[in-house]
């Protein structure tokens, strides 16, 4: 019992603590979201000098559907995890249908994202 409060204890502590990505000044919503995701030239360190991801480019068009594959600690969650901006690429960027993602609000950015099973899916609107 013990170990489960103090596992709830440190959740709270987390869910607590405010993000380090912030809505850009100028952020404008994200609407009318076809579902193009393109990543280029994206980098990204969790520290200083440990790259996880070097010079990704890649287009996943609206309807299609893109595997990542590889083993354990490659960055496939990693990459995951930026186009939601959970973490900002450390270089390049990430487009949603040609918008870069840094000037999107994160409330409309999120709200277009459906997370599932470690998959990353577009929420169509029509």
């Amino acid at each position: 019992m013990q170990q489960a409060f103090a596992g709830a204890e440190r959740v709270m502590m987390i869910l607590d603590t405010p993000s380090e990505i912030k809505n850009s000044p100028d952020a404008e919503e994200l609407t009318k979201v076809k579902g193009s995701i393109t990543f280029e030239a994206v980098d990204f360190k969790y520290e200083k000098d440990s790259a996880v991801l070097k010079n990704i480019e890649f287009t996943c068009k609206s309807g299609q559907m893109v595997a990542l594959v590889g083993p354990t600690g490659v960055g496939k969650t990693t990459l995951t995890q930026l186009i939601p901006r959970f973490y900002d690429p450390t270089f390049g960027r990430i487009l949603i249908d040609g918008k870069d993602i840094k000037n999107v609000t994160l409330e409309s950015l999120r709200a277009n994202i459906l997370m599932l099973q470690g998959r990353v899916h577009n929420r169509i609107q029509k």
